[in-house]
């Protein structure tokens, strides 16, 4: 990826983070070239000193070049009391092929940013207070759809409690999707929590 291409494709979200100031938010940014992709995999799942797992919720939101362009205030509103992350995941060879060319959620070919949030907790946490923590993702999760309801969610970083989740995950492709697992998986031998043909 040449500088011009990072330029390019980091823009949006350059100007999205500099809109963050006037609320006191200061951001850096840097960008790392892996390959193989591998080597980033290994990278950030290694050394979390915690191989039992965690107790985590999370959610995310792939941000379009056109959201964070026209709607970043309000998104930046919503985000700023989350401790959202945010992955850069515009250019590369994915932006290259229409939305049509895969099963793939068509908001992967125009998010420039995915957005991560989440609650945590210890072991030791009471029901009640976990029950609040999830309330309270359920209300990032409602706001952010309200903001960005033409956005989607990466599926494997996105929660049970998103909201229009055949669309919120497969966008436009759910029909064809759902007509392909009506044809191949008739009795629902193959289900997942909000996977294609789970709310039958």
């Amino acid at each position: 990826m040449t500088n011009e291409t990072v330029t390019t494709t980091t823009q949006a979200w350059q100007n999205f983070s500099h809109s963050l100031a006037p609320y006191g938010v200061v951001s850096a940014s840097e960008t790392f070239y892996y390959s193989p992709w591998y080597d980033l995999v290994y990278e950030s799942m290694s050394g979390s000193g915690k191989p039992d797992g965690e107790y985590l919720l999370i959610t995310s939101r792939l941000l379009s070049r056109n959201t964070v362009a026209n709607n970043y205030s309000q998104v930046a509103q919503v985000l700023i009391g989350t401790n959202a992350s945010f992955n850069t995941i515009a250019g590369g060879r994915a932006s290259h092929f229409g939305a049509d060319s895969a099963g793939l959620n068509p908001a992967w070919r125009n998010a420039v940013v995915e957005t991560v949030c989440g609650v945590f907790w210890d072991e030791d946490t009471s029901s009640t207070d976990i029950r609040g923590m999830i309330h309270q993702l359920q209300g990032w999760i409602q706001t952010m759809y309200d903001v960005t309801p033409n956005d989607g969610a990466y599926f494997n970083e996105a929660s049970a409690f998103e909201v229009d989740w055949p669309y919120t995950f497969f966008g436009a492709h759910y029909s064809t999707l759902k007509s392909i697992k009506d044809k191949y998986d008739p009795y629902r031998m193959f289900v997942v929590t909000e996977g294609v043909g789970s709310e039958d």
